[in-house]
């Protein structure tokens, strides 16, 4: 038992195991469909508890560091609060049919609530962790088996494709037919593989520059190729692009240091593979779907009925309809999926099939239908989070690993102005994990996020 006990009080080891605890989390949510199927949230739930728990393990001057620590993250006050409103709407919840007060939290039905605060709990506890806790080198160590888990769900997906499966892993069927890898809806597919592919090739840059083994930049290479290949077969035109504007920019890369760097034979073959690169993203473009990629791209103009300006011009409406929940529910919303809940009240009946995502009725614009469920102070808690994470980045050493990852991070950001990648727990998670992560893995200290500054505007708001 002593021995058992000195071997749980390791530090180092501790901070490895608990590194390992958050990618399960990341994974478990990306290959187990938590976001259609309810009751298999709870491991995400049990995880994170045992994470939380894990502190206690730490050698009491330790444990006292951290919680401090913890204490002066304005992460920790504001993603609290918003836990707290989360919880209100739990406790009064069960509105169907009845009409609630607008100025006290509520929530439709029980169970909506609860499976947010089985994706919004499990991501708080990761943000704390890897800001708080974890040292680069564990950090380090979480990025690799995050990278290696995108390339094997990759090609878990890029194999469902070629045999032409019906049902996920051969295990669930869904309602859409358009399904890619573990994920039933395409954009979010591209949106969790076209993050990770913009990982990796940050990392693939990162080993080269420091001269690292060359094999592990052929690993974190065809990880990347993984990556962009399923993003492009997911079909999804957000997703497509941002996979073939990855490939075109690592192409002129390659190119420029090509150019500096190698003379003669060495150059001709490493210009024939940059070719074979660019090879690959024209086959995938004309390729992805028989073709269907190609076709749906193409077949959309700029104008008209079948054109991107109609498609932008539907969910300009949905967002109008969400604006009439925000002016009925302004302070604290209509609730965890509200706008599903509530879309026959705002929407007519022949408009509803637009909203329908994974079988609810969506905004197909994340922060608007954030505002919308969480009102004006659920919609503050959370921007205040994403601000302390954007500082810390900000105040993080740039490099080109660093502009990579946050580029994949901001792209994300980005497409859930048009759609709804954080309605998918797996990209949650994932998101939440690398904005918290990275200023601590680019940094060039060691610590326990040492290098990550806390800005002091933020902590004097949190106190």
């Amino acid at each position: 038992m002593l021995k058992l006990s000195r071997h749980w009080r390791d530090e180092a080891l501790l901070r490895q195991y608990m590194a390992c605890g958050v990618f399960l989390l990341c994974a478990y949510a990306a290959w187990i469909k938590v976001d259609i199927y309810f009751l298999l949230q709870w491991p995400l739930a049990f995880l994170s508890g045992l994470l939380c728990l894990s502190v206690f393990l730490f050698p009491e001057k330790r444990r006292r560091e951290i919680g401090f620590k913890i204490l002066r993250d304005p992460v920790f006050w504001f993603g609290t609060a918003f836990l707290l409103l989360l919880g209100i709407q739990w406790i009064n919840s069960g509105y169907v049919g009845r009409s609630p007060s607008k100025w006290a939290p509520w929530a439709v039905r029980c169970i909506d609530v609860a499976e947010m605060l089985g994706w919004f709990f499990p991501a708080y506890v990761i943000l704390l962790v890897a800001r708080n806790i974890l040292k680069r080198r564990n950090i380090k160590i979480l990025v690799y088996l995050l990278i290696w888990n995108s390339a094997i769900l990759a090609s878990v997906g890029i194999l469902q494709s070629l045999l032409g499966l019906e049902k996920i892993l051969g295990i669930w069927r869904v309602s859409r037919t358009d399904f890619f890898a573990t994920f039933e809806y395409p954009n979010h597919a591209a949106a969790w593989f076209y993050l990770h592919a913009a990982l990796a090739a940050g990392m693939a840059y990162d080993a080269e520059i420091k001269r690292k083994p060359r094999i592990r930049v052929a690993v974190f290479g065809a990880c990347f190729m993984c990556c962009i290949a399923a993003s492009c077969l997911t079909l999804s035109r957000v997703g497509a692009f941002a996979a073939l504007v990855q490939l075109a920019v690592v192409s002129v890369m390659l190119l420029f240091w090509i150019r500096k760097n190698l003379r003669s034979e060495a150059a001709l073959n490493a210009y024939i593979g940059v070719a074979i690169v660019a090879l690959i993203g024209v086959t995938l473009f004309l390729g992805a779907g028989r073709g269907s990629l190609a076709w749906e791209v193409g077949s959309k103009t700029l104008l008209g009925r079948q054109s991107i300006a109609a498609d932008f011009s539907t969910r300009a409406g949905h967002v109008d309809c969400a604006w009439e929940m925000i002016k009925d529910y302004p302070v604290f919303g209509v609730g965890a999926q509200g706008c599903h809940a509530l879309a026959h009240q705002y929407i007519p009946e022949e408009e509803l099939r637009s909203w329908m995502v994974n079988g609810r009725a969506n905004v197909h614009c994340d922060p608007i239908q954030f505002l919308a469920e969480f009102g004006v102070v659920g919609s503050l808690a959370m921007a205040l989070v994403v601000a302390a994470l954007v500082q810390n980045m900000v105040s993080a050493r740039h490099s080109a690993l660093f502009y990579w990852a946050a580029g994949g991070l901001a792209l994300v950001f980005v497409h859930s102005l048009i759609d709804l990648p954080f309605r998918c727990p797996a990209i949650l998670l994932i998101w939440s994990c690398l904005s918290a992560a990275l200023p601590c893995l680019v940094s060039s200290e060691h610590g326990t996020g040492d290098g990550m500054k806390k800005a002091g505007i933020l902590q004097d708001v949190a106190f």
